[in-house]
This record gives C-alpha cells, sequence and structure tokens, in this order.
C-alpha cells in the first residue's frame, strides 16, 4: 500500500534525474534555498536537548567550569574574586584552583565570551547551555564549509547531499549538543582544507589570489588555538600526499609558506608568551609533550584500542551516510588514480579474479604510482587516508579523534549516492553490496530503537517510557520505509528516509527523553538538597566516593573533593557532606553534631555502576 511519502519520494526522482531537474537542482543546492535548509537541519539535530540536558560527566563540566572561572576572572568584582579560582584570568584556563592547559584557550574564549553575551556579563546568571551553544554553531560552521567545498569540487548536489550526511551523523550530533572542544576543531580544519583545495586549485594560473592561502594559514593558527596540532598534521599529510601522488611540489608554492608562517606566529605568539612566563617554559613544554607525543606511545586513561578502532566504529558514528561510503571511496580511489584498476587482469577478455599475490602487489604499485584522473577526488583521498593510518596507529584512541576527517568521507559518499541514485554506480547490486546494505539496516535499528529505549526504560518514569516506546516506533517505520526503497535499489529515497529517522530519533531521544531521565542525573538531584540547607551559600561543601565534575558545576566551583570525611567534618562544622554508605561513621564523630538531609540514587555512567549517596549537615 503506497503512501503520499512514497509518491512525493518518486515525484521528487524523477524531477532530479532529468536534464532539466538536474540542473534545476544544482542550482538550488547551490544557493540561498539549500543553505536555508542546511540550517534548519542543523537546528533540528543540534538545539534538542542543548537547553535541558544537565552537565554531562566528565569532559564537558571541565570545559565549562574552566570556561565560566575564566569569565567571572573579568566579570566579578575583585571584592568577589577567589585568588585560587580566578588568578588565571584569560590567559591560564583553570578548574578550581589547578591549571587546565592540556587544551589551547581558544574554546574557553568562545565559551567565556557567549556566557558573557547571554548573561549580559553577569556571572551569576550563566547556565550549561550558554557554554553549548559556541559547539552548536561551530558544528554547523563545519557543515556549511562542507557544502561550500562540495559545491566548489563537484555537482553542488553533492555538496549538499554531504553536507546534510554530516550535519545528522551521530558523533557529530552527540559532540554538537556538549560544551568542548572538538566541534571548534571540526570547523577550523574544516575552513582549513577548503582554504588549501581553494588555493591548489588555483596554483597553476598565472595570477594567483592571496587571499584564499591567507585564510588558510589564518584557519590553521585557530586549529592550532583549538586543539593543538590536530589541525596542521591533517593539512601537512594532505598537502604532501596530494603532491606526491600528482607529482608536482612546485604547487606549494602557492601556499605562500614564508607569509604564512608569519602569520600563524604573529596569532600564536601572544598566548605562547604569555603562558610560558607565567607557569615557564619546562612545565608548558612537559604539558605538550604528554599530549602529543605522550598520547601517541602509551594509551591515556585507559582509552586504547587495537589497529582497526576507528574503521569499526565509523560505521555508527556515521551513520545513516555510511551505506555507500565504502563502495563511494573505492570509486573515488579508481578517478583519483585514472583507471588504473588492479581487481581484473584484462578488461578486454574474461574477467578473471587475480591470486591474493598479485592484487597486493597491483595495489602497492598503485599507491606509488602517479594520479592521473581526477583532483578533487584525490584531494579528498589524500585528507582522509593518511590522517586516518594516524590514528590508527597512535596507542591513546577515542571515538571522536577521526571526525575532522568526516567531511571528506561525507562528499565522496554523496558523490557516490547521486552516481548510485541515477544508476550510474557499478557494483551496489553485488552479493558484497547487499551484506552490507544488511548490516547498515541492523545499525539503524540498533540506534533508533536503541537510543531511546535504553534511555527511557532504565532511568525514566512510565510517562517517559511511552515516550521511548513512540520516538522508536516512528524511528522504526520510516528505516523500514527506507529499507523497502534500498531493496528496489532506489538509493536517493533510502538516504532520504534514514535521515529523517535518525533526526527523530535525535530529537526525542535528546529533546525529551534524556532530559526526564531522572535516574542518570545525580548531581542535580544533590543540588537541589544542597540549596536547601545552604545557608545562603554559606556552607563548605565536600563529597567523598563521588568526585563528578558535574557536581563542581553545579556548585560553581565549591566542591570539596576528599578522601577522609571523618578529617574534615571535625574541620568543617557547618559543612555539607555527600558520602556513601559506610564512607562516614557518625559515632566516631562526637562534635559536630550530623544529620541526614537528604539521600539520592542513581546511575553513576561516568564509572558504570548505581550509586546510593547521602548528604549529611554537620552543626545546626
Amino acid at each position: 500500500m503506497r503512501s503520499w511519502l512514497d509518491d512525493m519520494l518518486d515525484d521528487l526522482r524523477v524531477a532530479l534525474t532529468g536534464p532539466v531537474g538536474r540542473w534545476r537542482a544544482a542550482r538550488l543546492a547551490r544557493g540561498f534555498p539549500a543553505g536555508i535548509v542546511l540550517l534548519v537541519l542543523c537546528c533540528s539535530v543540534y538545539l534538542p536537548g542543548t537547553f535541558r540536558v544537565p552537565p554531562i560527566d566528565r569532559d564537558e563540566a571541565r570545559f565549562a567550569q574552566a570556561s565560566r572561572q575564566m569569565f567571572e576572572s573579568v566579570a566579578l568584582p575583585a571584592a568577589l574574586q577567589d585568588p585560587a579560582l580566578h588568578d588565571g584570568g584569560l590567559l591560564i584556563p583553570k578548574v578550581q584552583s589547578k591549571p587546565r592547559l592540556n587544551k589551547p584557550p581558544l574554546i574557553y574564549w568562545a565559551q567565556s565570551a557567549s556566557a558573557f553575551f547571554f548573561t549580559a556579563g553577569n556571572p551569576e546568571n550563566d547556565a550549561i547551555w550558554m557554554y553549548r551553544i559556541p559547539s552548536a554553531l561551530f558544528a554547523t560552521i563545519a557543515v556549511f564549509a562542507t557544502w561550500r567545498l562540495g559545491c566548489r569540487a563537484f555537482d553542488p548536489r553533492v555538496g549538499f547531499a554531504g553536507a546534510a550526511l554530516l550535519a545528522v551523523s551521530p558523533m557529530l550530533v552527540w559532540d554538537a549538543h556538549q560544551a568542548r572542544a572538538d566541534q571548534l576543531l571540526l570547523a577550523c580544519t574544516t575552513a582549513t582544507m577548503w582554504m588549501l583545495y581553494e588555493t591548489l586549485a588555483r596554483a597553476q594560473k598565472p595570477t594567483r589570489p592571496r587571499l584564499y592561502p591567507i585564510l588558510f594559514w589564518i584557519a590553521l593558527a585557530l586549529g592550532i588555538l583549538a586543539k593543538g596540532p590536530i589541525t596542521p598534521m591533517i593539512a601537512a599529510l594532505a598537502v604532501l600526499a596530494y603532491c606526491f601522488k600528482s607529482r608536482n611540489f612546485r604547487q606549494l608554492r602557492a601556499l605562500m609558506p614564508v607569509s604564512g608562517l608569519i602569520i600563524t606566529a604573529v596569532i600564536l605568539a601572544p598566548w605562547i608568551i604569555g603562558v610560558v612566563r607565567t607557569i615557564g617554559f619546562d612545565t608548558y613544554w612537559d604539558i605538550v609533550f604528554g599530549e602529543t607525543i605522550g598520547r601517541s606511545g602509551s594509551a591515556k586513561e585507559g582509552h586504547s584500542g587495537p589497529p582497526g578502532y576507528h574503521l569499526i566504529l565509523l560505521v555508527p558514528l556515521f551513520w545513516p551516510g555510511v551505506l555507500l561510503t565504502a563502495i563511494s571511496i573505492i570509486r573515488a580511489i579508481k578517478r583519483a588514480q585514472g583507471g588504473a584498476a588492479f581487481l581484473t587482469i584484462d578488461e578486454q577478455t574474461e574477467r578473471i579474479t587475480p591470486p591474493l599475490r598479485v592484487r597486493t602487489m597491483a595495489a602497492l604499485r598503485s599507491i606509488f604510482a602517479p594520479a592521473q584522473g581526477r583532483r578533487a577526488e584525490l584531494f579528498l583521498l589524500a585528507w582522509i587516508i593518511p590522517s586516518w593510518i594516524v590514528f590508527e596507529l597512535i596507542a591513546t584512541k577515542l571515538p571522536h579523534y577521526t571526525l575532522p576527517l568526516y567531511p571528506p568521507i561525507a562528499l565522496l559518499t554523496a558523490r557516490g549516492l547521486l552516481q548510485a541514485a541515477s544508476r550510474a554506480l557499478d557494483g551496489v547490486d553485488s552479493f558484497s553490496a547487499m551484506l552490507g546494505h544488511k548490516i547498515w539496516l541492523g545499525i539503524g535499528a540498533i540506534l533508533c530503537a536503541g537510543l531511546p529505549l535504553t534511555i527511557a526504560i532504565p532511568f525514566g518514569s512510565w510517562p517517559t517510557k511511552a515516550a521511548g516506546a513512540l520516538t522508536a516506533i516512528l524511528s522504526l517505520v520510516l528505516l523500514w520505509r527506507a529499507w523497502r526503497r534500498l531493496t528496489m535499489l532506489q538509493f536517493g529515497g533510502a538516504q532520504f528516509l534514514s535521515v529523517a529517522a535518525i533526526i527523530v530519533t535525535f530529537a526525542g531521544t535528546l529533546g525529551v527523553l534524556m532530559p526526564a531521565a531522572d535516574g542518570l542525573w545525580i548531581s542535580p538531584k544533590l543540588i537541589d538538597i544542597i540549596r536547601a540547607h545552604d545557608d545562603g551559600q554559606t556552607r563548605p561543601i565536600a563529597a567523598v566516593g563521588y568526585h563528578e565534575d558535574s557536581l563542581v558545576f553545579l556548585t560553581r566551583g565549591r566542591l570539596q573533593k576528599i578522601d577522609d570525611a571523618h578529617a574534615w567534618v571535625r574541620k568543617n562544622p557547618r559543612g555539607l557532606l555527600i558520602a556513601e554508605p559506610g564512607e562516614l561513621d557518625t559515632t566516631k564523630i562526637q562534635s559536630p553534631t550530623l544529620t541526614e538531609v537528604g539521600r539520592v540514587r542513581g546511575y553513576n555512567y561516568s564509572r558504570g555502576r548505581l550509586t546510593d549517596l547521602i548528604i549529611y549537615r554537620a552543626g545546626p
């Protein structure tokens, strides 16, 4: 039984496959209407939950607290400032009394500016969402930069489709909801690579515009201020691989390297000099070394994984765009190489599969052979492959490390998607492709049903459970319709419906279910009890056994993380203490008197276990 949605998708497919339809679609995909659609798409997946979800442990709470203290250091009157919290100013980010220099300052400046704008300069009125807005903004900038790069390198429809697939990818959506540096890094890296492509595309012209290389170096410097060496590493590996495969290193002169290094130094030097003068060169070098070489050589904080870790995670983290990623990248390699195929011996005779040894040697030769095909595909592959290998080889691994490589993956996937939609992409009906489609369907079902139900069933009330079930059902209905389109090899309709399914999943999970999942949010429950017994914010606050940074943020940095509850109570006879049962023996404390004023139970997702906490009030 056909629905209005099926009719609409069929009409759209017919309109886009004809020559006039393709021309009109390309014109729309390049212009203002496409920008509005992308903006609405970004808002639909980045804003739900941003204003209602409590602070997330642990990175988000640390970033937000450091930015808040930086904001307070310039906005609070001197009489209200605490030297231990605010002596870093705008130069040294601090979480409570500890400097936080493992990340450069740009994200803290952006978050502080956001809080300043939304509070009209009053830190007392801030909230966690004010520190999240820059992440949503930078994610949107990355999507728009991907769109413009795709319009420049390919058909504008590729740019639009690639930007849309990037915008709804789970990795990007989740990070865009957190006050962290990853979206800033993504925006800076995408802008850097866009300007690099514009520069290299004009490298052979007699008169080369200077604007693009200047913007390249500015974006590169901002990328360094965002997250250190990641942006320059990706850009350097990409440009070297591109020049090597194209056998033309002279085009590097178009980047104006001398002027560019001066621009970069001018942008970076003031902050670096200020930090070195404050904490010393040796201390700062140890921090930089530990965050770069240290993370590469040994796994930090238990974040490790074998080679192939990021490749496996790409499937769920780039869903639903991963539908044709593998076959699209293989196609891009062939087009970039210029037809140097090694899967068959002689295409003029019977197609035979060569032995593995022959195919391996042919593949190795193609790596070092000059590329004679399309430069756009070559550039995007040079952006992806060398840096991906680096991320797979370093010891420390986290899922978001490869996020700056998602834009070129999205564009190459969109390129293959448009070819498949017009029935011009070979291999989409092969056995391996069909197996991949079934894996894609399974991952999609896990995401569309698993995300809302995993939040709603264990942690929500009955209305929340009902909302979770409704979200899962709507998402699965759209996914099933996408699968029906896929079985008919209608890839455009299948991709459109799968994007709609993941939007429904995100809107329901992040906008409705997570804010209502009381069992997840321990720190907000604690802060409600603390405020009821804090006597005008005059009582010291401490926690033993529960040291999550969300509570540090919600107490505005007042929380003391302690190990000896008895000694702390004796030193703070009017304090409020948070402890697990058994951490505090009240019979050992004769004075002051201790009163249990509240109890909170919930799931500590940072430690992966259920937590039971008691709040004690010392003294009257």
